[in-house]
């Protein structure tokens, strides 16, 4: 029997101070069958030098640095074409996921 694939769509917009904090929550979970996708969706600070120092320690996330802002929708719409997961959760880049809420 197979583990279900757990796609999560993190979308950032001038969030560089939380966005780390949220992708660590995600790679913290006991839940390991996961798909994490971050969107920029053309951030004014630093959220793409954050979330790009977050990928040297973590690989396996999948990144989109948008070059103009488009919005939350569409800019969730991009992450969510490139999800694989049999189960989507949309994660604000400045919020954080506990430690057991994808296997729950």
């Amino acid at each position: 029997m197979s583990v279900p694939v757990v796609s999560i769509v993190c979308l950032c917009y001038n969030q560089s101070r939380f966005v780390a904090e949220a992708i660590s929550s995600v790679m913290r979970q006991t839940y390991r069958n996961i798909q994490l996708i971050v969107i920029d969706d053309a951030s004014t600070d630093d959220s793409v030098s954050v979330i790009e120092a977050c990928r040297k320690q973590f690989p396996n996330i999948i990144f989109f640095a948008l070059k103009q802002n488009v919005g939350n929708c569409k800019a969730f719409n991009i992450g969510l074409s490139h999800a694989v997961g049999d189960y989507i959760i949309d994660l604000a880049a400045d919020d954080v996921l506990l430690p057991h809420r994808v296997n729950k």
